[in-house]
């Protein structure tokens, strides 16, 4: 998790960002939030369903044509 974190603190590094929203595979842990929100400084969550976001970006795509 603190590897991610690292990870995470050094590409948004020198920019202005609000909040942090995980996704994927790494969110799901149990804290890993947490541990990004203490190593970044920065407000972040993980939205319900972090493993769909691919496969809801693709729906709503579909669905603006």
């Amino acid at each position: 998790m603190e590897k991610v974190a690292n990870i995470i603190v050094r590409h948004v590094q020198g920019r202005e960002a609000a909040s942090i929203t995980m996704v994927g595979g790494c969110s799901a842990f149990p804290g890993m939030a947490g541990v990004v929100e203490d190593y970044a400084g920065i407000p972040t969550q993980v939205p319900d369903h972090p493993m769909l976001v691919t496969p809801l970006g693709m729906a709503l795509h579909d669905r603006a044509r």
